[in-house]
């Protein structure tokens, strides 16, 4: 008796809708010319016409409202000095804002966007390109003259906010290791640029921050600082305490355990801050630490 298998194939065809991949040049149009300006410093930075000329870019031929200045694929407002004539005079400029490359891309490299230690320091370069390019429209982004002069009119603040950044990275820190030294191919949430002064147990780091011009009626100041466990003992859980003071009034007194990212916002009273203020870190368990 002959038996006879029947193989089935069933081929299943499903029709849907997917999202095509965006891969970040969609801003480039091919047709146009591209010139790379470095940016290492936040600031208002001035292109006049000997510069545009020297890099080549055949400014006479081009009308100044047809100017455009793009970073991170978004086109910048600018000011055109005296594009209203249609014509790039020796004595016209072009005036932009630009600030230097930060850690906003270099988040993505971890396997948690919220992991990133520092967002105003990249983990790679510190300097961002603007790319002056022209296109044939005179609608292109502007920043106008503000003539206003009624300055009567307005009542002033008694106050403002700003912020103080005092960052430290003089050491690089790649994370946990395991039991051979490897470390997590991956960024983790305890790597990144940090101070390269470990503090080891029952030791204190220093560290002062400008604050001059206090409004003591204001509401409180806001700090927010990362420390992290830079070992982990095998010994004592948890294997790190940390107090971190303000002007030696204690903020924070915590404990945590190995290779871990501390992060904390917390409020101060304007009371306790002074001109200069100082914070100091105390590793005071086992363990070594060093803070951002």
């Amino acid at each position: 008796m002959i038996k006879r298998l029947l193989a089935v194939c069933l081929v299943v065809f499903i029709t849907f809708q997917v999202k095509a991949q965006t891969y970040g040049n969609e801003w480039i149009n091919y047709s146009q010319f591209y010139y790379k300006i470095k940016i290492a410093q936040n600031g208002v930075y001035r292109l006049d016409s000997a510069t545009l000329a020297a890099a080549g870019i055949p400014i006479g031929t081009i009308n100044p409202k047809f100017l455009q200045i793009f970073n991170k694929g978004v086109q910048q407002y600018i000011y055109v000095e005296g594009e209203s004539d249609n014509v790039f005079n020796s004595s016209d400029f072009i005036e932009f804002y630009a600030e230097k490359n930060d850690g906003s891309l270099d988040s993505l490299l971890y396997i948690n966007t919220s992991f990133i230690p520092n967002p105003y320091y990249s983990l790679i370069n510190d300097t961002a390109v603007y790319f002056l390019t022209w296109n044939g429209l005179t609608t292109n982004n502007r920043m106008s003259i503000d003539t206003a002069s009624d300055y009567s009119s307005y009542t002033p603040d008694n106050y403002f906010f700003k912020d103080v950044v005092s960052e430290f990275h003089s050491g690089y820190y790649e994370g946990q290791t395991d039991l051979v030294g490897g470390t997590d191919s991956r960024y983790t949430k305890s790597e990144g640029w940090f101070d390269g002064n470990v503090i080891s147990l029952g030791g204190t780091g220093n560290y002062s921050i400008n604050t001059p011009n206090i409004y003591l009626a204001g509401p409180i100041a806001k700090f927010k600082s990362v420390v992290l466990g830079a070992s982990r003992s095998s010994s004592f859980t948890p294997d790190h305490q940390l107090q971190i003071y303000c002007n030696s009034t204690l903020l924070k007194d915590t404990t945590f355990v190995g290779y871990e990212a501390n992060k904390f916002t917390y409020g101060i009273s304007l009371a306790t801050l002074s001109p200069t203020t100082s914070f100091q870190f105390t590793s005071v368990n086992p363990g070594t630490w060093t803070s951002n």
